[in-house]
């Protein structure tokens, strides 16, 4: 498509603000993208800022999402399980992460650093925190992201100059290389069965869930209230 990646786009603001009023309407229109592909049983599985192109280079220009690659039907309207493939997870310059980060992204530990994220709105931060849940049992759902309100309402959203830009800009050749890692990697792992459908979370025998499972099956029971 003419108008380029949304990634690009944000990048070359540079100096012109990217607000987190503009980020709240971009992700209505990511979320209604999904939540039609939800609705006709089809997990993207791929959504990311290189796989959102514009139409045209034009400001008001319409946000698609595309590169179906990994995209697979799903069983049922349930929540989905673990994917059958990851892309490689990146630090600063390509470096392996620790054993120490790896756990904390298990445990789904995380902050909101200064100054990039000091101004930014607590709803904002509210809704990542709910699509951030490493419990999938506990993950916002695509209709609960619609609802919320810094999204269906991203007009009353403050206007808030975000840092994006900039750092996208300030270490562009390592985006650049990480970008290039992800798309050789992404390429071997693609399948191309010709129907392959997603598990639900039931039917799911994934180490990490069997690991939730027992654990609250062997937890005691709660103390009945008075």
């Amino acid at each position: 498509m003419d108008g380029g990646e949304l990634f690009r786009r944000i990048q070359a603001r540079r100096e012109q603000a990217f607000t987190e009023r503009e980020a709240s309407a971009i992700m209505k229109n990511i979320g209604e993208a999904i939540e039609f592909l939800h609705s006709i049983n089809i997990a993207h599985r791929d959504v990311k800022p290189e796989n959102l192109l514009y139409t045209s280079p034009h400001p008001d220009a319409q946000l698609k999402l595309t590169d179906f690659g990994f995209a697979k039907e799903t069983t049922t309207q349930s929540c989905l399980a673990t994917l059958c493939g990851y892309p490689p997870f990146y630090s600063n310059h390509g470096v392996t992460l620790s054993p120490g980060m790896k756990k904390r992204i298990r445990n789904g530990q995380y902050e909101f650093p200064n100054p990039e994220w000091s101004d930014v709105s607590e709803e904002a931060k509210q809704l990542i925190r709910q699509l951030l849940k490493t419990d999938p049992t506990e993950r916002m759902t695509i209709t609960e992201f619609m609802r919320h309100p810094w999204i269906n309402r991203s007009m009353n959203v403050p206007q808030t100059a975000l840092h994006t830009s900039l750092v996208l800009a300030e270490e562009s050749h390592v985006w650049e290389e990480v970008k290039e890692e992800m798309t050789n990697a992404l390429a071997t792992m693609r399948v191309d069965y010709e129907q392959v459908k997603i598990k639900t979370i039931e039917d799911s025998s994934n180490p990490l869930l069997m690991k939730r499972r027992k654990k609250l099956a062997n937890a005691p029971p709660e103390s009945p209230g008075l």
